[in-house]
C-alpha cells in the first residue's frame, strides 16, 4: 500500500517546532490547520473578554461599603491560573486521545475519523507553538480550544495526585475558580448566552449591539404594556356600560344565592 505523501507543517513564528510522525500532516489536512490558525478572536482575547464580563460582575455585586478595585482581583487570579494551565498543556498523541474519546453509538464511523482527523491538526499545531516557545493560546482560537479545553479543565480542577503536588490542580479547588473554568467552557457553545460578546473580535462593537438588543427589547416591553393597559381601559369602559336587562339578570342570581 503507497503511504500518502506529508508534508512539513510549517514552523510556527519565533522558530522551529518538534519532529517526529505527530509534527508531519498529510496534505490533506494543512487546509484544515491553516483554518484554526487564521481563527479570529484568539483563545487570550476571548479570555479576557471573558474576564471583562467577570470583574463588571463583581463590581455590580460588590457590597458598596467594599473596595470596587479588589472586587475583580479573584476573576483576574482565575483568568491567570487557566491562561498558565491553558499553555502548559500537553495534548496527548491522536492515537491515545482516540482511546479516551471512542467512536459514539450515533457516529458514523466517517465521522468518528474525521474527528480524530481534526484532533490530530490541533496537537500538531499545539506542539509546534510550545517547541517554538509561543503560547498556543496566543496563536489558536476557539475551534482548537473546544477539543482542547476539557483536558486543560480536567488537569486545573482535578484533585493533586500527590500531598505534595503544588500544581495548578492544588490550586483548583477553590469553588470560584471551579465556576471561572467552567463558564469559560460554556462560552464554547455555540449560542451560548454570552458567547457573542466572550467570541467576538470587537468587543466594543459586540457591547454596543448588546446594549442596542436590550434598548430594542425595552421599548418593545413598554409597547406590549401601554397596549395592554388601553385595552384594559377598554373593558372596563365596556363593563360600566352594560345593558339594564344585564344588572336585572345580575340581581335576580344575586336574590337567588341568598
Amino acid at each position: 500500500m503507497t503511504e500518502r505523501p506529508t508534508t512539513p507543517l510549517p514552523d510556527a513564528p519565533g522558530g522551529a517546532g518538534g519532529g517526529g510522525e505527530e509534527s508531519r500532516l498529510a496534505e490533506a489536512q494543512l487546509a484544515r490547520a491553516e483554518r484554526l490558525l487564521g481563527e479570529r478572536p484568539r483563545i487570550d482575547a476571548a479570555l479576557k473578554n471573558f474576564l471583562s464580563l467577570r470583574m463588571a460582575e463583581d463590581m455590580t455585586e460588590a457590597d458598596p461599603c467594599g473596595s470596587r478595585a479588589s472586587a475583580g482581583r479573584g476573576a483576574i487570579t482565575c483568568a491567570r491560573a487557566l491562561s498558565r494551565a491553558l499553555n502548559a498543556l500537553e495534548l496527548p498523541p491522536s492515537a491515545e486521545w482516540a482511546r479516551e474519546h471512542p467512536q459514539a453509538e450515533d457516529e458514523r464511523g466517517v465521522d468518528f475519523m474525521e474527528r480524530i482527523g481534526e484532533y490530530r491538526v490541533l496537537q500538531v499545531l499545539w506542539a509546534r507553538c510550545r517547541a517554538a516557545g509561543q503560547k498556543p493560546s496566543a496563536v489558536l482560537g476557539r475551534s482548537a480550544l473546544k477539543l482542547a479545553y476539557p483536558l486543560a479543565a480536567r488537569a486545573l480542577l482535578s484533585p493533586p495526585v500527590a500531598t505534595g503536588d503544588t500544581g495548578g490542580a492544588a490550586a483548583g479547588a477553590g469553588d470560584e475558580l471551579r465556576d471561572f473554568v467552567e463558564g469559560f467552557g460554556r462560552s464554547l457553545e455555540k449560542g451560548a448566552p454570552a458567547a457573542d460578546v466572550v467570541w467576538a473580535a470587537d468587543l466594543g462593537a459586540a457591547l454596543a449591539s448588546r446594549r442596542l438588543a436590550r434598548a430594542a427589547e425595552a421599548v418593545e416591553r413598554e409597547r406590549r404594556a401601554a397596549s395592554a393597559e388601553a385595552f384594559a381601559d377598554e373593558l372596563r369602559a365596556a363593563l360600566a356600560a352594560r345593558h339594564p336587562a344585564e344588572e336585572d339578570a345580575a340581581v335576580r342570581i344575586e336574590e337567588v344565592a341568598d
